[in-house]
């Protein structure tokens, strides 16, 4: 499972390091971490990045970066490499997608789980996300004497997909994978149960479906993975087949990907 960085006001940012592969290798500590947004990080947040990263690389919206933009960082390039067009009500967070979801999605859970699989559907089907996270892929392999940093809002969609392409790149568990990606619903647990307070004040109390509701919109579920998993056998036949063929990944990418993140 990936570690936990602590940090101030960051929940969830956590190093790959330490992840070991179905062959016995392991991922270099300090080298990969994932984050949710870095808007809120305190002076003593921004200073321990400075310590660990070179690279950061931000996969929100346009819309969303100017509403919550990264933090400036002496000696930290911030890259831009957006993983949608537009926004997604659920997955990105600007005001507006946040207001189509209440009004349309949260008194449905069932509406809202399945908004959430067709949206990871687009990860692995949409020609400019697979594109972006083939770019975030080329990136990696200029390699860094600190850690690449990659992050969206909440840290569990855009960026933990990009997290589930590494792991499976390099070989490690598939039950592994999914546990780490479920991990992100404990360091989240406090944001997520604010944002049910919040939207409940806003419609009169947040009842049993709101909450549901909720809970797939602004959570990580298992079955949002299994499903695209599912759609990758049925697209690309296996996971392998997507790295080449949808992320259009080169055998000697896969190949040096591995020796710069793999002891």
């Amino acid at each position: 499972m990936s570690k936990v960085i602590k940090f101030e006001r960051l929940n969830n940012t956590r190093d790959l390091g330490g992840m070991v592969t179905q062959d016995n290798r392991r991922i270099k500590e300090n080298k990969l971490i994932r984050s949710g947004h870095l808007y809120a990080a305190s002076e003593a947040d921004r200073e321990k990045l400075s310590e660990l990263v070179d690279m950061i690389i931000d996969f929100r919206t346009e819309m969303e970066k100017d509403e919550k933009p990264d933090p400036t960082i002496d000696g930290v390039e911030n890259l831009h490499l957006p993983i949608f067009e537009e926004l997604v009500a659920g997955i990105t967070r600007e005001e507006k997608s946040d207001q189509q979801m209440m009004g349309s999605m949260i008194r449905d859970p069932k509406a809202a789980r399945e908004y959430m699989i067709n949206t990871y559907y687009g990860f692995v089907t949409n020609e400019f996300s697979m594109n972006q996270y083939h770019t975030f892929i080329k990136k990696l392999l200029a390699g860094n004497d600190k850690a690449y940093l990659w992050h969206c809002t909440a840290g569990k969609d855009r960026a933990g997909f990009a997290t589930i392409i590494l792991l499976e790149i390099f070989g490690v568990d598939r039950d592994i994978i999914i546990r780490d990606y479920m991990q992100t619903n404990e360091c989240i647990k406090e944001e997520l149960e604010q944002i049910i307070n919040m939207v409940g004040q806003k419609m009169g109390g947040a009842n049993d479906a709101i909450r549901e509701g909720l809970g797939y919109c602004f959570g990580a579920h298992e079955i949002f993975i299994e499903k695209v998993y599912d759609k990758i056998e049925e697209v690309y036949g296996d996971f392998d087949g997507f790295v080449r063929e949808g992320l259009k990944c080169s055998d000697d990418e896969i190949a040096k990907l591995k020796e710069l993140y793999l002891d």
